[in-house]
């Protein structure tokens, strides 16, 4: 019997800033400004 091989965890890349996908294309805000967004998942 072979030893099983273990794939190591890889960590995902976030942005630190997201577009709008408005009306099929993707932008930045309007006026420039965002806001911060807190992620649960880090």
């Amino acid at each position: 019997m072979t030893k099983p091989e273990f794939i190591r965890a890889v960590t995902p890349q976030f942005k630190t800033r997201y577009e709008n996908y408005i009306g099929g294309e993707w932008g930045p805000p309007t006026k420039g400004r965002d806001f911060h967004n807190s992620s649960p998942v880090n």
